[in-house]
């Protein structure tokens, strides 16, 4: 036996079916409407530009978390290059502080060294001519040659030695002689009035220099 609705159906025009089904379809999704010319209505509009809306949040959410990290991390790296860089240079004057301390050290002894051979010379110079002096004494007194002589230097610079540092200056007769005249090489002045000089005050031969004669 037939279905009466079915024969019914089957005899109804086919723009009536459609009209039927679009309008089906619509009142499956709450909101969605559609007008007679079968436009989308404004609910619906709404709807999607608030899901969008929401899309672009989230993602721009993200986009700034993402580059927040990145420059973190990006920041942390500049901060350990520098600091690597910063504890190298640190190194490096270091390094350089020391190769300064060492070469005025170096420069320090080489400076005690020239000094002390200036002043060896200047005693060795200053000592000769009593060295001389003490032999002459030594021939008129007809000192015995086997060692009589090598005696008599011997005596003689010993009492050069302790008597050098009581050398008066020949100028101010109150300081003690440390400077020698050169060429002359004369022992006889102090620092302060050797300055002033123009000729020795024993031989008056005119003063080229002075050097600082230091005896320890």
């Amino acid at each position: 036996m037939e279905n009466p609705n079915c024969g019914h159906e089957s005899h109804q025009p086919s723009g009536q079916q459609n009209i039927i089904s679009s309008t089906s379809l619509a009142d499956v999704v709450p909101g969605n409407h559609m007008n007679g010319s079968g436009q989308v209505n404004s609910p619906t509009v709404a709807f999607l530009e608030q899901h969008r809306l929401h899309l672009d949040r989230v993602l721009q959410t993200h986009m700034s978390l993402q580059n927040t990290t990145l420059s973190t991390i990006m920041d942390s790296m500049i901060k350990d290059a520098v600091k690597e860089k910063d504890e190298e240079i640190a190194h490096l004057h270091i390094a350089l502080n020391q190769v300064q301390d060492f070469i005025r050290n170096l420069e320090q002894t080489i400076d005690d060294a020239i000094r002390f051979a200036r002043q060896s010379i200047l005693y060795v110079n200053w000592l000769l001519p009593k060295l001389d002096d003490s032999g002459s004494s030594g021939s008129s007194n007809e000192v015995d040659h086997t060692g009589s002589n090598q005696e008599v230097e011997i005596d003689e610079m010993n009492a050069v030695e302790t008597t050098h540092p009581s050398l008066i200056c020949k100028v101010c007769n109150s300081h003690s002689a440390c400077m020698l005249i050169l060429p002359c090489h004369h022992l006889c002045v102090c620092n302060s009035c050797g300055t002033h000089l123009t000729t020795c005050p024993i031989c008056n031969s005119a003063k080229e220099g002075l050097l600082e004669a230091r005896f320890s």
